[in-house]
């Protein structure tokens, strides 16, 4: 198991929930705020490559079952706020001066690239940013699983899964503050008990290729970089031996 301060790789999973504003869907000064975050991890030697989703505009098994409408469609639009939400990152890093790439799962348009690992693995180590969107481009597929697929495909050495929680409960923290807190868990254990931080494919597929996985509240400030100095941030995910 790789230590924080041995990583060299990484792929963060960015919540679209993250994204959003009290009065609006977009929250610019606290993206902002992530923004030079990603940047001084880039600037520690890090490749990163950053999977966005896109609830903060979207969700479409929401609307699927709240007014009886097809999820597959729903499945499809919700892709494309992913999008939006990759180009504002992407704006933003422009306005620092940090060179990035938005890397869709389909092809969308001229001036965003249709994903290959190949392109992605040579944008990292040129010293872009790599933004992820679309997920996998295909319906009930989720962003968590489309993270895990990419990071196996980069060669990452952890996923990580910035959310607004302090990491992996075995209840809902929102609703139960008596809600017990996992410092450590295993695979096993979270499919086990089906914790609900992350979508199971997802923890199936990195328990199959051994890459740890890490959640951890994005919205506290300098939490991603305490991680990537070998702080013991959020909830480690990783083999029972580990």
């Amino acid at each position: 198991m790789k230590s924080g301060s041995n990583l060299k790789r990484i792929i963060l999973k960015i919540s679209g929930e993250l994204f959003k504003g009290e009065d609006s869907s977009l929250n610019i000064p606290f993206i902002e705020e992530f923004a030079r975050e990603l940047v001084e991890a880039k600037n520690l030697g890090i490749e990163l490559a950053v999977l966005v989703g896109g609830g903060n505009f979207f969700r479409g098994e929401k609307l699927s079952k709240e007014f009886a409408l097809p999820q597959l469609m729903l499945d499809y639009a919700g892709t494309l706020s992913t999008v939006i939400n990759g180009i504002i990152l992407m704006s933003i890093f422009e306005k620092m001066g940090q060179n990035s790439r938005v890397l869709n799962a389909y092809k969308i348009g001229e001036f965003i690239e249709q994903y290959e690992p190949k392109h992605a693995i040579s944008y990292l180590e040129g010293g872009d940013i790599v933004i992820l969107t679309g997920g996998l481009g295909i319906p009930f597929i989720t962003t968590d699983t489309a993270t895990a697929l990419r990071g196996i495909e980069l060669g990452v050495d952890i996923v990580l899964k910035g959310t607004k929680v302090e990491g992996v409960y075995d209840a809902d923290p929102m609703e139960n503050p008596d809600a017990k807190f996992y410092r450590k868990i295993s695979y096993e254990e979270v499919l086990r008990n089906k914790l609900g931080i992350m979508d199971l494919t997802a923890v199936t597929l990195c328990m199959k290729k051994r890459i740890p996985i890490r959640v951890f509240n994005f919205k506290e400030r300098g939490n991603l970089i305490k991680i990537l100095k070998g702080k013991d941030i959020g909830t480690f995910i990783g083999g029972e031996d580990e």
